[in-house]
């Protein structure tokens, strides 16, 4: 992936590449949806995209802080 201001989507939350910002979206996240805020991240384009999705399900990102805005869900998070 090119590292410009290419936009891609994940669910529905929108990243950046250039600036590596995640907007506040919502998804679905365990039983219903939740709303998510994604913090810097620090990896390359192509795996943030393929991780932001594992991450959300998961919650297991190594450099990436995941703030539930609302309830947790049901999965206990493995970096704990």
């Amino acid at each position: 992936m090119s590292a410009g201001r290419k936009k891609v989507e994940v669910g529905r939350i929108k990243l950046s590449a250039g600036r590596k910002k995640v907007e506040v979206g919502r998804i679905k996240l365990g039983a219903g949806r939740k709303k998510v805020n994604v913090g810097r991240i620090k990896m390359s384009a192509g795996r943030k995209k393929e991780c932001i999705g594992r991450a959300l399900r998961l919650r297991c990102l190594t450099q990436t802080r995941i703030s539930l805005t609302s309830v947790t869900p049901a999965v206990p998070p493995s970096f704990a």
